[in-house]
């Protein structure tokens, strides 16, 4: 099994002076040392033998705080020298698909061979949202239509489209990648069961990003193969897991570091706190219903992480990660080590042991496909 490391930028600590409006003081950890941080993190991902690197794109809030992930990664293409680099996601609906598509193939060819995983999504928070203009009713079809674009300038020399969004004369993209292939290879990421849908039949695989169980996501992979297998495509498409990570062989210090997982970065980001944030907002009718479930009696901020997050010593993290693909039929994982305010002196203790004494282990397991996995047959 393939492992991969999420260089992530969060300053966790910020949340109650930006929940409570206070700008009358800085942060108490300013964010460039945030990204300090995070790029020392990432220095260590070749040389602790990881196969790849990966960022996300979020901004306007202290959670994620990279605007895009391929500024971030053409960085990571020029520092390192044989790990590959994924996206994680690039957000479609936030730029213009021409453009876009130029800075996928650019950095495609700066890698000069290895290989960039693609993955695109349609985004989630209406804090994102607001700020650039874009409707977020229109993320869907912003989405489809960029999705098509970034195809078409890859397949063909000379192209034109004309969508509801997107008015694209004739052109071509200049340069093009070296990797022909990048958007076919491309996978999309889901929290519904309309874009899981719509992104298995535009033929992408997937990556899991949300905080479902091991069982749901190996149902999930399997309706996701069957949507491909009803439009020709092959259903047996292995998802790629996203999870947070904490490895110690101290007991009492995998006690104290569920704090980490607890913290509420993600449900402040996205608005989950308050059932109203996507009230109206067309396409994200099910997100409402998700914030209600988590806003509501009973609903700890730790509940939704636990399945999206690996705790333990490097034993119980490597029958985990069996379990794991046995659950879920996984290719891959993707792990974030620096997160939820833990020092920088944990995340990389937390990495160095997990690569010392799981990561062996994960490059020696098999990853099949399990029968659970594979389309239903109608």
């Amino acid at each position: 099994m393939k492992c991969g490391v999420a260089v992530v930028a969060m300053n966790s600590t910020d949340w109650d002076r930006v929940n409570a409006g206070d700008w009358s003081r800085p942060p108490a950890i300013p964010d460039h040392q945030i990204l300090d941080d995070a790029i020392a993190v990432g220095d260590l991902v070749e040389p602790l033998g990881f196969d790849s690197l990966w960022s996300s794109e979020h901004f306007a809030t202290p959670y994620g705080m990279v605007p895009s992930s391929l500024q971030f990664l053409a960085f990571w293409a020029g520092r390192t020298k044989k790990i590959d680099l994924g996206s994680l996601v690039v957000v479609l609906p936030w730029w213009h698909p021409v453009k876009v598509a130029h800075e996928i193939a650019m950095l495609d060819i700066l890698l000069q061979g290895r290989n960039f995983t693609l993955g695109v999504g349609r985004g989630l928070s209406p804090k994102e949202f607001g700020p650039l203009g874009v409707p977020q009713e229109e993320s869907r079809q912003r989405f489809n239509e960029a999705l098509e674009v970034i195809k078409r300038g890859f397949a063909e020399e000379r192209f034109s489209y004309d969508g509801e969004v997107f008015k694209i004369p004739e052109m071509s993209i200049r340069p093009q990648p070296r990797h022909r292939d990048l958007a076919s290879r491309a996978v999309g990421a889901f929290m519904t069961p309309a874009s899981l849908e719509a992104i298995a039949k535009a033929g992408l695989g997937h990556i899991v990003v949300t905080a479902a169980s091991f069982d749901q996501v190996g149902r999930n992979t399997a309706l996701f193969n069957k949507h491909r297998q009803d439009v020709g495509l092959p259903p047996d498409n292995q998802p790629i897991l996203y999870l947070f990570c904490y490895c110690s062989e101290d007991r009492a210090e995998l006690e104290a570091a569920k704090r980490f997982a607890a913290l509420p970065d993600g449900n402040y980001h996205y608005g989950f706190s308050d059932p109203s944030t996507f009230t109206n907002v067309k396409g994200y009718e099910a997100y409402g219903h998700m914030a209600a479930a988590r806003a509501g009696p009973g609903a700890g901020d730790g509940d939704a992480a636990a399945y999206q997050w690996l705790l333990g010593t490097p034993d119980e993290m490597i029958e985990k990660c069996r379990a794991l693909q046995r659950h879920t039929s996984a290719k891959e994982i993707v792990l974030a080590f620096n997160y939820g305010g833990m020092t920088q002196a944990q995340a990389i203790a937390s990495m160095r042991l997990f690569a010392e004494k799981v990561l062996p282990a994960l490059h020696a397991m098999e990853t099949p496909i399990h029968h659970e996995a594979l389309a239903p047959v109608a």
